[in-house]
């Protein structure tokens, strides 16, 4: 079974943390040092563009070059590296440069054939949608020629929530389905002023008829979008609107709460926000992790200690049998370790 300590450590060469693997194979480690001329020599002398870790996430090369430059998933794809070939999880290189937002590695997999309905962690419009990279999104739905056809009522009404504009969007709404209201991706209108932390858009929104838990293809809310983004002043808005704190995503969105997006995002006044308005500390998606496993995950250490101090249940383990002190030790975040011990039971 894998675990979380060791999907951890499949991102570690990445992101540079202490609990990297000490042999990584050559190429990785050659990505992961962004020695670009190292990595054109070993390719150079045969080495294996389709290697695989042995543990972990079983990755390739190629998914693991997309947390880099674009440069090191071109020289990969030109050397031969299979762009549909899918890690432990289910995912393809796509999916990974999804994850990271990598517009340029996604732009570089769809001109080599990348398949965008494979699905892991969702398909990759799915994981840009939940990880709020919109320049990705947009590249993928150009592919796919997914934009919408709006009104030009529609159009105007995203405008001036960008803008903040109340007197403008209640002059529109009457000839708007403020129900039904997309942006210019297809998501309601709401989520729009929400990411732009416009409260006071958000407010007239909703005065308009805007459906304050309205909720996009993957599930989420405008409060997701805002909780994410570390939008207070929107999340505030939405709150005293009647906001559901405790609203769960779509299974493609992996199940998750606003929580779990503030704490991902290590969006600490947000997260206080949630708690303070009755978000459930426990709630687990289809990983099995809650809010603060999802913050030890992503390395969002202010965030996780400010769960553990919540009253999270510490208890939990996660899909892969992992808890929170796991992660913590994984990150060698003493603080949050301690704070963890002085709560687990003798």
């Amino acid at each position: 079974m894998i675990r979380l300590t060791t999907i951890l450590s499949a991102l570690a060469v990445l992101t540079g943390n202490a609990f990297a693997q000490d042999e990584a194979p050559d190429l990785f480690a050659l990505i992961s040092d962004r020695d670009m001329a190292g990595l054109e020599a070993a390719i150079e002398a045969g080495a294996d563009v389709n290697q695989r870790q042995s543990e972990g996430l079983e990755a390739t090369p190629l998914m693991w070059s997309t947390g880099r430059e674009a440069n090191y998933t071109r020289v990969l794809l030109e050397a031969g590296a299979e762009v549909d070939v899918r890690d432990a999880m289910g995912d393809p290189a796509i999916n990974w440069a999804a994850y990271y937002g990598n517009t340029d590695a996604i732009a570089l997999l769809l001109a080599a054939g990348a398949d965008t309905d494979l699905i892991g962690h969702g398909t990759p419009v799915e994981i840009v949608m939940r990880r709020g990279h919109e320049a990705s999104f947009a590249l993928l739905l150009d592919h796919r020629g997914e934009r919408p056809d709006r009104s030009a009522a529609e159009a105007a009404l995203e405008a001036a929530a960008l803008a903040g504009d109340g007197e403008s969007i209640a002059v529109l709404a009457p000839y708007v389905d403020m129900a039904t209201a997309r942006d210019w991706a297809g998501r309601p209108v709401l989520h729009a002023a929400a990411r732009a932390n416009r409260a006071d858009a958000v407010t007239a929104l909703i005065a308009a008829g805007a459906p304050v838990d309205g909720e996009d293809s993957i599930g989420f809310t405008a409060l997701f979008e805002a909780s994410r983004d570390g939008a207070l002043d929107a999340v505030e808005a939405l709150i005293a609107a009647g906001a559901d704190v405790n609203h769960v995503s779509n299974e493609n969105a992996l199940s998750l709460t606003a929580l779990h997006l503030a704490a991902i995002g290590n969006h600490v006044d947000v997260v206080g926000a949630l708690l303070g308005s009755g978000a459930d500390t426990d709630a687990v998606g289809t990983m099995g992790a809650t809010p603060l496993m999802w913050a030890a995950f992503e390395g969002s250490h202010e965030a996780a200690l400010r769960l553990v101090e919540a009253g999270t249940d510490l208890s939990v383990e996660g899909r892969f049998g992992d808890t929170a002190l796991s992660a913590a030790e994984a990150y060698e975040w003493d603080d949050v370790v301690r704070a963890i011990r002085e709560r687990l039971p003798e």
